[in-house]
């Protein structure tokens, strides 16, 4: 099993290429009834990562896609554009999602909950900033500040505003 989470009433869980959907049931029962949700192909991935986002849905990244379910249904779907594991899905106090890459960078998006069919509307990219750093965990604070656990930087700190991104810390 590469990934795990609870949410709410719902329970997902991915293995190799296969994302399932079971629901608690109401009753105490010593089993799950998991149905497949997503089946990749076979040069895809689940990144091992997944969120539950500020308006309740759960965006889960694979090697080629961010997909959005609510509950059992996927409302949208966009490509990740980068063939990259995600480390990190990390969301601001503004309600913005930073997308974390093992080796590209960070990708922002911008969550449309009352338009379902554009979801994820990309908002800028950094690839060149981290300087080969290659993320391993990421974690943001109440200042919004993006922490980075890398491979060969140590630990970074950075700012989003304004469409720009400022290294504060290493």
């Amino acid at each position: 099993v590469q990934l795990l989470y609870h949410q709410g009433k719902n329970i997902y869980t991915a293995e190799n290429h296969t994302l399932y959907y079971a629901r608690l049931p109401q009753a105490v029962k010593h089993h799950f009834d998991f149905k497949p949700l997503l089946v990749l192909s076979d040069t895809n991935s689940f990144s091992g990562r997944l969120a539950s986002d500020p308006y309740g849905q759960m965006i889960i990244p694979d090697r080629e896609n961010l997909h959005v379910f609510r509950a059992d249904k996927e409302i949208f779907r966009t490509p990740s554009n980068y063939p990259d594991l995600a480390e990190g899905l990390l969301f601001t106090s503004d309600h913005k999602l930073c997308v974390v890459f093992r080796g590209i960078g960070l990708v922002w998006y911008t969550l449309h909950p009352e338009q379902p069919n554009q979801y994820l509307q990309k908002q800028a990219e950094f690839v060149n900033e981290l300087e080969g750093a290659s993320p391993r965990c990421a974690a943001i604070d109440s200042s919004d500040i993006i922490w980075l656990g890398t491979r060969s930087h140590g630990l970074l700190g950075y700012s989003y505003q304004q469409g720009k991104l400022e290294k504060k810390f290493q």
